[in-house]
């Protein structure tokens, strides 16, 4: 997935985890400039809505880049947050400090950079649902 910051290069990987249950697992692979990677799994996808939409948010001195994730886990909207520059994820539901590392991930410069429907399709437009 192309990102605003073309030192960075973002993957999903999405796999089915259950035969005939509707739940997904998302992994995420980052690669940094300076070739490291970092390596992780978002929330596990339950309930047949497996849409996910991706965005960029430059960060500050302190902090960031970040990569946001906002998506579904059954009837739950799930927010995550990962931190390229150390790595670290924060999530909506059970982290103390999501709300201010969203602070610092300065929102309000943040864009859209994709979105994953419910087929598994990647779309690149602005306007997505």
């Amino acid at each position: 997935m192309q990102l605003p910051d073309s030192q960075y290069d973002l993957q999903i990987s999405i796999r089915p985890r259950h035969v005939f249950l509707a739940e997904y697992e998302y992994e995420v692979l980052v690669r940094r400039p300076n070739q490291s990677q970092i390596k992780d799994s978002l929330q596990m996808q339950t309930g047949g809505d497996t849409s996910v939409l991706v965005s960029w948010y430059p960060g500050s001195t302190k902090a960031g880049p970040f990569i946001r994730f906002q998506h579904k886990v059954g009837p739950e909207q799930i927010d995550e947050l990962l931190d390229l520059k150390s790595g670290s994820k924060y999530d909506s539901r059970n982290n103390e400090d999501f709300g201010d590392k969203l602070s610092e991930a300065r929102v309000s410069q943040g864009q859209v950079v994709g979105y994953i429907d419910n087929n598994f399709e990647y779309h690149k437009e602005k306007n997505v649902p």
